[in-house]
């Protein structure tokens, strides 16, 4: 038994011999360290598991450097105090109150005076403000550059995506631009005010707002694309137009289906007011010259954007949902319940680009940053295909083909039947 292993062993070693002692010079090359290194199928076990070894070893230390070194640490906290001091240099400067009691009262033309308050607030111009805060922004940048990379950029759409993207958008544009004329041309024959409120909802908030906006925020993120001077008016007036286009969408909403309701009529004049103020403070404290959803302003008018598609959503299909009921007993036309679902669904899809538009920005500081260009690819893909749903449904409402007709007609009868 003893002798038959070591014939064993020996035969093991003869057969070996060849393939050890035959190794190119290019499986000896030296490949430096995160350059693609890769064992070589010819070595042997041992120097696999050894150099495996070794790779996750640097991989280990070097992260650990990078980790506990003071120096790294330091430049990535100067790089943050710098992007969130710019958000400050573009506010207003403090104001300034001031009271003077006299110890004797002087005697002025409108009697004897004892005590005076002072308000002081400075009003640089806006164009000032806005040069500092770009300057502070770009001196952020310049010191993010000698941090080593974990930031999350902008990722711009590619290949099939760009061309989906591109297609739902445009079709987007062009369909609510059609039907923001057609009701133009319709409110100026009628003289009723849900058509012209209709109207104004499409042509601001839906195209005008919506094409600047959609200019000038991937402006704020690509130097050069845009002057640095055109980016804040630009977003500035985008953000006007919507928070125009967007309450004439909560009127039409109170006016066709919640007339009569008092919370209703306190809603329009309460989203009124928030898109005033949120408009007003961010103009004022410069939340318009970054292009992204920060400051308690930006946030209060996309709350209001939000909300006030959330209640445009949700009535139509309630009263779809009533329709339903009075077309099992013969009270209803399937063309008018049909429509209800076609404005909830198009409006459905409108909720959901808008949601999905926020939602990188929300969980940019929770995305590891390999991960990051993966979650922007699915949300543009959610904004592409919710457009076409939009682009579909609302055309649908106005113009609705034969065959759809037919299709809807024949669904109701054998329904009935």
């Amino acid at each position: 038994m003893y002798s038959r292993t070591i014939y064993c062993l020996a035969a093991a070693a003869l057969l070996s011999a060849p393939l050890t002692g035959q190794q190119t010079d290019q499986d000896n090359r030296y490949s430096p360290p995160g350059e693609g290194t890769t064992t070589t199928l010819n070595a042997a076990p041992a120097d696999r598991i050894l150099e495996a070894q070794a790779d996750r070893q640097l991989k280990a230390l070097v992260a650990e450097t990078l980790e506990r070194n003071p120096g790294v640490a330091g430049a990535l906290a100067r790089a943050r105090a710098a992007e969130h001091r710019a958000s400050n240099v573009g506010a207003l400067p403090d104001p300034v109150v001031g009271i003077t009691a006299f110890l004797k009262s002087p005697e002025t033309r409108t009697g004897p005076q004892i005590l005076t308050l002072n308000f002081l607030q400075s009003l640089p111009w806006l164009s000032k403000l806005d040069l500092e805060e770009q300057a502070d922004l770009l001196n952020a940048s310049g010191r993010c550059t000698d941090t080593p990379p974990g930031g999350i950029a902008m990722v711009l759409p590619e290949g099939p995506l760009a061309v989906l993207l591109g297609i739902s958008q445009t079709l987007y544009v062009l369909i609510v631009l059609t039907l923001g004329i057609r009701l133009a041309l319709l409110a100026s024959r009628t003289r009723k005010l849900p058509e012209a409120l209709l109207c104004v909802h499409f042509l601001l908030c839906c195209s005008l707002g919506y094409l600047l906006l959609g200019i000038g925020i991937p402006a704020a993120y690509q130097p050069g694309f845009l002057p640095t001077w055109a980016i804040a008016p630009l977003i500035a007036a985008g953000h006007f137009a919507s928070c125009v286009g967007v309450w004439t969408g909560v009127a039409f909403n109170w006016l066709v289906f919640r007339r009569e309701a008092v919370w209703a009529r306190h809603l329009v004049w309460l989203s009124a007011i928030a898109l005033a103020t949120g408009y007003l403070g961010a103009g004022l404290s410069g939340g318009f010259t970054r292009g992204t959803l920060e400051g308690v302003w930006i946030w209060l008018i996309y709350g209001t954007y939000t909300a006030a598609a959330a209640w445009v959503m949700v009535e139509p299909l309630r009263h779809y949902a009533i329709m339903r009921k009075r077309l099992r007993l013969g009270l209803a036309e399937p063309l008018v319940a049909n429509r209800f679902l076609l404005w909830g669904s198009g409006s459905v899809c409108r909720f959901v680009m808008l949601v999905m538009g926020a939602t990188p920005t929300l969980l940019t500081h929770y995305i590891p940053p390999e991960i990051w260009p993966t979650v922007v690819s699915m949300t543009l893909i959610s904004v592409a295909v919710a457009g076409l749903g939009v682009s579909v449904c609302y055309w649908l409402v106005f113009f609705p083909t034969r065959a759809y007709v037919r299709l809807i007609t024949r669904s109701d009868a054998t329904v009935g039947g």
